[in-house]
């Protein structure tokens, strides 16, 4: 009978699983120019252009262009004014009530949203993951 515990056995099946070899750590760099995106790495010896070398992820593009057109913005602002100036002219006034709910969901909403919005800058920092392919890298977030 062996004295192995379980975490041994555990720890030894890992260990022998076919693992990639070739995974490549993820990269900080520096943001230098912004149209087109352009970081700095390997102590600002290398630049990273996009669409050259570097490829944009979508999660960063999403947040990048959350609120592009101030839209965003701007709701909160003009849901409270429009309902405000209504009148209600049913017995009890519910729909002013239920107006006022759905008001405050988009704005919670709204809130969220802003939360995720980025806001991209000369000298922010990036991480930065290096593909497969030979010099080209991928921009995954502002850290």
């Amino acid at each position: 009978m062996s004295n192995e515990t379980f975490f041994d056995k555990l720890a030894n099946n890992i260990k022998s699983n076919r693992n990639p070899s070739d995974l490549k750590p993820c990269i900080i760099g520096k943001v230098v120019k912004l149209e087109p995106i352009t970081v700095q790495i390997e102590s600002e010896r290398v630049l990273l252009v996009e669409n050259k070398h570097l490829i944009i992820s979508e999660w960063f593009t999403f947040r990048k262009n959350i609120d592009k057109t101030s839209a965003l913005s701007n709701v909160p602002g003009n849901l409270t004014s429009a309902l405000s100036s209504g009148s209600c002219t049913s017995s009890g006034c519910e729909i002013s009530t239920v107006l006022s709910g759905i008001c405050d969901e988009i704005k919670k909403i709204n809130t969220e949203l802003k939360q995720l919005k980025l806001d991209l800058k000369v000298n922010d920092y990036v991480l930065i993951g290096s593909l497969e392919e030979t010099d080209k890298y991928i921009l995954i977030d502002k850290v």
